[in-house]
């Protein structure tokens, strides 16, 4: 919102309703994509809540029982889909065309998400495969170590993203 709109508006106001004014971005080149200051918090927080939602399937598996485990792995799942198609678009997207003439970034960027890509095809068939877990005793052997193992990968995919990946997201210069 701009000043003169963001003026108009608080003219008649006491300072607490006084609307603040939004800083606009302008979009990456190419696309209507804009920088959001949130968007890197958000993933972050998103990420929390994956450890969060292991460590409590985890917990929930270690005490034997085994009907909340599809429940929480369908909530997993909603998030981690919901998460991943808002990089794609938000971030690798806008990342792409931020960095248009940096061909090394961009290909770093296209192998960032591949890889991304592949690990959440993997916890989708993970998700699928222990969907029955609750009622198939055979799969109760592998569960535990097949969860481990997805949690080494997401934390070590989550550190690098949040080390490497998310400060090369800024605002584009004009």
């Amino acid at each position: 919102m701009n000043s003169i709109i963001s003026g108009f508006i608080n003219r008649w106001r006491t300072p607490e309703e006084a609307v603040q004014e939004v800083t606009e971005y302008a979009p990456a080149p190419g696309t209507g994509i804009r920088y959001s200051p949130e968007l890197i918090e958000e993933f972050k927080n998103d990420h929390e809540r994956f450890f969060a939602l292991h460590r409590a399937i985890v917990a929930t598996h270690q005490r034997e029982d085994f009907f909340p485990i599809p429940s929480l792995m369908s909530e997993f799942e909603a998030a981690l889909t919901g998460h991943l198609l808002i990089e794609r678009v938000r971030l690798y997207a806008y990342m792409d065309a931020y960095f248009s003439v940096d061909q090394k970034t961009r290909e770093m960027l296209r192998n960032y998400r591949t890889e991304m890509d592949r690990i959440g095809d993997s916890v989708m068939q993970l998700f699928r495969k222990y969907r029955n877990i609750d009622t198939e005793v055979a799969l109760r052997q592998s569960f535990g170590r097949d969860f481990e193992e997805l949690g080494k990968v997401l934390a070590e995919r989550m550190q690098r993203e949040e080390s490497i990946l998310y400060p090369l997201y800024m605002p584009v210069v004009t």
